[in-house]
């Protein structure tokens, strides 16, 4: 035993304050993590509960539009000590409101991961970070729907609180108890030292001497362990421990009452917390429910009795699925059976009816309550009350449909775009005419156009901007008289409604009644004109030839009357001869002049005869010019009226070829086909350019083509020209079998 370091006195003591020394440090080490453990969970679990009543109010405040509201709920978040912070995103990320918008905006990219996970699951995520120093909880809260959206949007609260305070509550309660543990063991060490001086090493002492005076020789042994001595000094050594220990066992004492007054204080919390609960689902305009992990029905508030029709007894248990409408209770059942199994978040809309008939629909969140462990022994959740948004929703809904309908069944096309020329909306005739907008912009899908248009262009959009109207022409070539009305959405951004109504054929009507204007005007002067020209030649004609004439054989017969009574044999046989041989030429000359006016052969013969009549006649006149007849019409098949229509188009327009063309070849083309007369002649002369004919300027081609046109088509035909320039010219006239004189 030469190598033991201490001598039999000390080795106990040392080796009882090492292991006391030891088994303090794994106790405090021990306790240090059950307190933070205990106080995380109890932090965890009140932060649970805070988050999804305060998400179900902040839901409820959105869905009612109590935007306000909502952030004054926000700010009164701060009244907790250890929130550090707490704000609300939209579906974008965008912060909505915050109880600290410098923190806000320096922790938002942080938990920009955390916040699209938890869009993604529709589940609330409660973390720690910072090594357990803080507590972060995320929650969806449903915002408000945009109009003519299908589901409403769904933006994040974020809750942040700081556990320093806690970390150092749950120090002071570890050193507390280690200290208690500390004295506990001191206590024993001292106990156990004491008994093992006295109760072992004097007696030891006591039988080395006995052992070393037997083996001197003493014949008697006796330790002395017996007698009152022993008994007075260990009496005494009792007394002396007892008394350290009643010390001992006071200052644990006092410990053990700081303990329960920190217990006490809890529970108080707890009570308080408890109160505040109650208070809030009494206050609440949601109804709340709680359940155990089993999924039975525990606790329901006022709200809940009030919407379901049932009371707190009959909705315990499973009895709160009789408050469901028969059309949902099977699927609601299952969804909540599977949740309880699954130990998810629930969230579902669907419908209360309560034993007088009154149907209430509702929307249900639930969410599971964990204890210190992590395991969960019940679930919380809310009914919200949407049957207003519900009938306003199916109201809107039906508005929504009449107004589409309405769209759809005018006789415009309409589109609404944004200020950056998107098309947000199309009626069915703006995507008959134009096709699905897609993502083209309405320059490009209207117009095929690269930028905006430059009459649009200057259009503020802006609530007071002016209504403004303007004609305009679409790739198709189409003419619309457009309306454009800027209006701001119910979401407070820009638009224009446009409208546009197909004026092309009255465009187009406009234009010809213009044109017709135009050339009624035209024909009017060249008619009065020709008329005067005409009128002027009958009265040269009649006067240089026909008169004259008529006057000489006047005065050769006044001669003939006195040369007879001065002279009956002389020459009055002469004079006589030259007279009828005038008047025979004012004959020929009142005939031809007759012709031209109407020939007299289209009332005795017919057209067919004419037309060979005036071939013939044109070929003598104009002997270089080849005609070519091909004739192939009854002179029964032609009405009446249009036998002088037929010979005026057919003198026109040889005549122009002789006038203008230059040609050697006319062919003249009359025939019937398919109980249709057509009237074609064509040349192979020059041409023209197909503008030029029906220019106005002209003094020397009489009525020419528009006389020739307009003839036609009163006579209820149609009249075309077919030329180009070195390609000759066809006239063209053709006639229904009945047409109208």
């Amino acid at each position: 035993m030469n190598w033991f370091p201490f001598p039999l006195r000390y080795s106990a003591p040392v080796i009882l304050v090492l292991l006391a020394v030891v088994l303090n440090l794994f106790s405090f080490q021990y306790e240090l993590q059950r307190s933070y453990q205990r106080h995380e969970d109890y932090s965890k679990q009140e932060a649970m509960v805070a988050g999804n009543t305060y998400a179900t109010l902040l839901t409820r405040l959105y869905q009612a539009g109590h935007v306000e509201i909502a952030r004054i709920l926000i700010e009164q978040i701060k009244g907790d000590p250890d929130l550090q912070l707490a704000l609300v995103v939209d579906d974008r990320n965008m912060l909505l409101h915050a109880t600290s918008l410098e923190s806000a905006r320096k922790n938002l990219s942080r938990i920009m991961p955390q916040l699209d996970e938890v869009r993604a699951a529709n589940a609330c995520k409660v973390e720690f970070i910072r090594n357990h120093r803080t507590l972060i909880l995320f929650y969806p809260v449903v915002l408000e729907r945009p109009q003519g959206a299908a589901a409403p949007r769904t933006g994040i609260l974020h809750l942040e609180y700081d556990l320093a305070g806690i970390k150092k509550k749950a120090y002071a309660d570890a050193m507390h108890r280690m200290w208690g543990m500390a004295m506990m063991w001191g206590t024993a060490t001292i106990i156990i030292w004491g008994y093992f001086h006295f109760a072992v090493t004097s007696r030891v002492k006591k039988l080395l001497a006995a052992v070393t005076g037997f083996a001197r020789g003493s014949q008697t042994f006796s330790s002395g362990l017996r007698g009152s001595d022993e008994l007075i000094e260990i009496s005494r050594a009792l007394e002396a421990g007892i008394a350290e220990r009643t010390r001992i066992i006071e200052q644990t004492g006092e410990s053990l009452r700081h303990e329960i007054d920190e217990r006490k204080e809890i529970e108080e919390a707890l009570r308080s917390s408890e109160e505040r609960f109650r208070t809030l689902t009494m206050l609440s305009p949601v109804g709340i429910y709680v359940t155990d992990a089993a999924g039975s029905c525990t606790y329901v508030n006022q709200r809940w009795c009030e919407m379901s029709g049932l009371t707190p007894e009959e909705a315990r248990g499973d009895g709160w699925i009789k408050a469901l409408h028969e059309d949902d209770r099977e699927e609601i059942r299952v969804a909540w059976e599977r949740m309880v199994r699954t130990g998810g978040l629930w969230g579902k809309g669907y419908r209360f009816i309560t034993p007088a008939g009154k149907i209430t629909w509702v929307y249900g969140n639930a969410a599971p309550l964990p204890d210190s462990s992590g395991n969960i022994i019940g679930f919380i959740g809310t009914n919200t009350d949407i049957t207003q948004l519900t009938e306003a929703h199916d109201a809107l809904e039906q508005e929504r449909q009449r107004l589409f309908s309405l769209l759809d069944e005018l006789p415009a096309y309409v589109y609404v775009r944004t200020a950056d020329y998107k098309i947000i909306f199309t009626n069915k005739l703006f995507r008959q005419q134009f096709g699905e907008p897609g993502s083209a912009h309405c320059y490009e899908l209207i117009y095929h156009e690269s930028e905006p248009c430059k009459e649009c262009r200057q259009l503020q959009v802006s609530p007071i901007a002016e209504i403004t109207q303007r004609d305009v022409i679409a790739f198709n070539k189409n003419s619309y008289q457009l309306f454009e009305y800027p209006f701001t959405d119910i979401d407070g951004r820009q638009h224009i409604l446009h409208m546009g109504i197909d004026i092309t054929e009255r465009k187009t009507a406009e234009q010809a009644l213009q044109e017709s204007e135009l050339k009624l005007r035209f024909l009017s002067s060249r008619l009065l004109s020709l008329q005067e020209q005409e009128r002027k030649r009958l009265a040269a004609e009649l006067h240089d030839s026909i008169s004259q004439t008529l006057s000489a054989a006047k005065f050769g017969l006044e001669s003939i009357v006195q040369q007879e009574s001065y002279d009956p044999q002389g020459s009055s046989s002469r004079t006589m001869a030259a007279s009828v041989e005038m008047l025979k030429h004012a004959i020929d000359e009142v005939r031809k002049i007759s012709t031209d006016l109407r020939p007299s052969i289209i009332d005795d013969l017919g057209i067919v005869a004419a037309i060979g009549w005036f071939c013939r006649e044109f070929q003598i006149l104009y002997a270089p010019i080849a005609i070519e007849q091909d004739v192939a019409v009854k002179e029964d098949d032609v009405p009446a009226p249009l036998k002088i229509v037929i010979f005026r188009v057919l003198q026109e327009a040889m005549n122009n070829c002789v006038r203008h063309s230059s040609a050697d070849r006319i062919r003249v083309a009359f025939k019937k086909t398919a109980g249709t007369l057509t009237l074609k002649i064509r040349d192979n002369g020059t041409g023209f350019a197909r503008e030029k004919p029906l220019r106005k300027d002209s003094q020397k081609g009489g009525l020419g083509l528009i006389s020739m046109k307009e003839r036609v088509e009163l006579a209820g035909g149609t009249f075309s020209v077919e030329s180009g320039a070195d390609s000759g010219t066809a006239v063209i006239a053709s006639w229904p079998e009945a047409p109208t004189g």
